[in-house]
């Protein structure tokens, strides 16, 4: 019984490293923006790219979008911080080689709104470096890409932030089998207490009677 639970507990770990994992952010308004929307991010594994489905409403230009190192929007998209930058590069586009982690590049807006899907190589929901507790932000103008003058190889020139929300892990299925995992394991110790385990000092099974002395 006891290799059984060792072994469960062992599946659960390494589906921890291969399962999809999903998560989503909620922009919402900065300074009356009007902009707000949601962003969805989705992983096979560790080494496929994030796949980013991004619908916003209240855009109506190119912005700059990037994720920033602090899920903390209390105090509005600057409690963010700058960008999301573990390796320490410079800021750059996309499909650079040197760029932030965070660096996602522009999306256009139409109709005052931005319908979007592309995949990321860089930023990752595994790893050391996941995005998970960062924040997504909307600028509101153009990011030059790290091409331009004076802070364009910090935030390529992006202009004010106006809408901002935390990367939240969102995946039901995944949460509902490791629950289902974690009831198994339990049930099992329960089993194995009331039917199996032996009472301390006790060196009788259940079906044996002591030996009569005369």
């Amino acid at each position: 019984m006891v290799k059984i639970i060792y072994s469960l507990i062992s599946i659960l770990l390494l589906l921890k490293n291969t399962f999809e994992l999903k998560a989503r952010c909620f922009l919402i308004p900065d300074n009356d923006s009007g902009v707000s929307g949601l962003v969805e991010f989705d992983q096979e594994s560790a080494d496929k790219p994030v796949d980013i489905k991004v619908k916003i409403y209240g855009a109506t230009s190119i912005h700059g979008f990037h994720i920033h190192e602090f899920g903390n929007i209390q105090g509005g998209c600057m409690s963010t911080g700058g960008h999301f930058n573990p390796t320490n590069m410079t800021h750059g586009g996309p499909e650079d080689s040197v760029r932030h982690n965070g660096d996602l590049g522009n999306l256009e807006a139409h109709k005052k709104a931005i319908i979007y899907e592309y995949k990321d190589k860089v930023i990752s929901l595994f790893g050391k470096t996941p995005i998970f507790g960062k924040a997504c932000v909307i600028h509101a103008l153009r990011d030059d890409l790290g091409r331009g003058e004076g802070q364009s190889k910090i935030n390529g020139n992006a202009g004010a932030r106006t809408a901002c929300g935390v990367v939240q892990e969102h995946n039901p299925l995944k949460s509902i089998m490791f629950g289902s995992v974690i009831v198994i394991i339990g049930i099992s110790l329960l089993i194995y207490y009331f039917f199996f385990r032996k009472e301390d000092g006790d060196t009788l099974t259940r079906n044996e009677e002591p030996e009569k002395v005369y």
